[in-house]
């Protein structure tokens, strides 16, 4: 019995059914009565069963299952197309209302049209007429414009010429006006400050003004007063050249202008070097006694002799009063000479800044040095020279 089994054919068996048969079975001495006929049919209807049942599932699935479900989708995609049908027939009712309503409008919008254009008909005639109209005022316009053009070239002629003739009569004016206030500047633009009877301190508190900071303030004046250097009228005019001419002068400031000078520095030095000087004076009366002597040829002995007398002594005491004198001029006269050296370029920057503002001026006095002179300790020894 084991070895038939062992025969069967080997399409039948699989690699599993293989591996049990080469092994020894318990249960082949316990069914030595089975048939293999039997078995091989029994599977076989066990296949055909399963088969049969595949197919049965798959006839249920296509004419059972499947045509419910796609009924139930056509019912669901019918009441879809129901909704949107009324939703439809809707938006075509009130599409029907609004045609209604926009043909009234139409019809109304056509009625107002032929109206416009009935209004446009009567306005074309009308620009028409204003058309001729505004032909022959452009016509007059043209001749009125030229015209005036003729009487605009002769005002501006005649205003120029105006300007013109003020002008010069402004050049000449300013200097007029402002020679006097040069002159009362006093402590600004003197040029001999260093005087015994002078208030030197008060001087000195004074400032300086730039020469084109003077003519600016006077300018300033005229305008402020009204009185515009006494031009005639227009004042309109009047007012524009004098403007004008300020603004030429402020912008040639520069050449207007003088270096910075410390004048309480020169009235300290001045009065050490006053000081100085009288203590030179010893130094000035034995340089006269020493030439004195010389020119008269005394030996020491007439010296002291006629040092003795009492004519000697009013002469000494005399020079020695002359030395006291010269001492002092000859320290205000080099102030006042590096003074003026200074100051009158200064001054002539105020007189003629009119002429260096319009450019008719060029050649300006150069300025001296700022600082105060040195002192001469031996400044009496020139004293005979000019008599040797």
């Amino acid at each position: 019995m084991g070895n038939r089994k062992n025969r069967r054919p080997r399409e039948a068996e699989t690699p599993s059914k293989k591996r049990e048969s080469s092994l020894p079975r318990a249960n082949d001495q316990e069914e030595p009565n089975s048939s293999p006929w039997l078995d091989r049919w029994s599977s076989r209807a066990s296949n055909l069963s399963q088969v049969l049942m595949l197919l049965l599932v798959a006839f249920g699935y296509f004419y059972t299952v499947r045509p419910v479900y796609q009924k139930d989708l056509l019912e669901e995609d019918l009441a879809k197309l129901t909704l949107e049908s009324d939703r439809i027939a809707k938006q075509n009712k009130a599409a029907e209302v609004r045609s209604t309503r926009l043909q009234t409008e139409i019809s109304s919008l056509q009625s107002e049209r032929q109206q416009l254009l009935n209004q446009r008909a009567l306005a074309l005639r009308a620009n028409e007429a204003l058309a001729a109209q505004s032909t022959e005022l452009k016509n007059r316009a043209g001749a009125l414009g030229r015209e005036l053009g003729r009487t605009t070239e002769l005002n501006s002629r005649q205003l120029a010429q105006i300007k013109s003739h003020q002008e010069t009569i402004l050049r000449s004016n300013v200097g007029l006006f402002m020679l006097p206030g040069v002159i009362e500047q006093e402590g600004e633009y003197d040029s001999l400050p260093f005087i015994p009877e002078r208030d030197l301190d008060r001087w000195a508190a004074r400032g300086v003004k730039q020469p084109y900071q003077f003519l600016l303030e006077l300018f300033d004046q005229e305008v402020s007063s009204n009185r515009l250097f006494a031009l005639p009228e227009p004042r309109a005019i009047s007012r524009e050249v004098v403007a004008e001419l300020r603004s030429r002068i402020q912008a040639a400031s520069a050449r207007l202008s003088c270096p910075t000078i410390n004048k309480t520095l020169w009235l300290q030095e001045f009065r050490r070097q006053t000081q100085q000087a009288e203590e030179t004076v010893g130094a000035c009366l034995d340089f006269h006694i020493q030439h004195h002597v010389k020119s008269k040829s005394w030996s020491a002995e007439q010296v002291r002799h006629a040092s003795t007398g009492a004519e000697w002594a009013s002469w000494r005491e005399g020079t020695k009063r002359v030395c006291r004198i010269s001492a002092r001029y000859n320290v205000t006269s080099r102030f006042n000479d590096a003074w003026q050296l200074y100051m009158d370029p200064c001054r002539h920057r105020v007189i003629y800044g009119v002429s260096v503002a319009d450019g008719e001026k060029s050649d300006l006095e150069p300025i001296g040095s700022t600082n105060p002179p040195s002192f001469e300790t031996t400044w009496f020894s020139g004293w005979y020279r000019s008599t040797q």
